[in-house]
């Protein structure tokens, strides 16, 4: 847990830095939402981590969402995620509501517009599900 209602984004990276040192766990490529970044100072740190060609910007809304959102409920319609069913992501996932525009293009949004349903971990796993999607053939060469 970070203290207060906004994180420095070091923190990120020392948690990625803690994941190698302490359970050989690797970082292959972060996504990150530009809107709360204040400065450019995460984008590089970001990329100084992993790389400038594995640091990647996803911008919400339908035209950068609405299909990963349709291929990740596929993918678990199909049993293709295994996600160790971790109760806050499920309560995330469970506060989620689909918001269609005309052309039947989708975002999240959080349920009946509540403020507290929390949706930050569904968020999460769609930013990484978009660079693992973009990135699968590299990242399938590697494992």
């Amino acid at each position: 847990t970070v203290p207060g209602n906004k994180m420095d984004n070091s923190v990120l990276v020392q948690w990625l830095e803690e994941l190698k040192s302490e359970y050989d766990v690797y970082t292959f490529a972060v996504g990150y939402d530009p809107w709360h970044i204040q400065d450019t100072s995460a984008q590089l740190q970001f990329e100084q981590y992993v790389g400038k060609s594995r640091s990647f910007q996803v911008r919400q809304g339908t035209k950068t969402l609405s299909m990963p959102m349709k291929q990740l409920k596929a993918d678990y319609k199909a049993n293709r995620i295994v996600d160790g069913h971790n109760p806050i992501d499920e309560w995330c996932r469970m506060n989620v509501q689909v918001k269609a525009d005309t052309n039947n293009e989708i975002q999240p949004c959080k349920k009946q517009l509540n403020p507290k349903n929390r949706i930050d971990g569904f968020m999460a796993e769609l930013i990484a599900y978009i660079v693992l999607c973009d990135l699968m053939d590299d990242y399938q060469g590697v494992v």
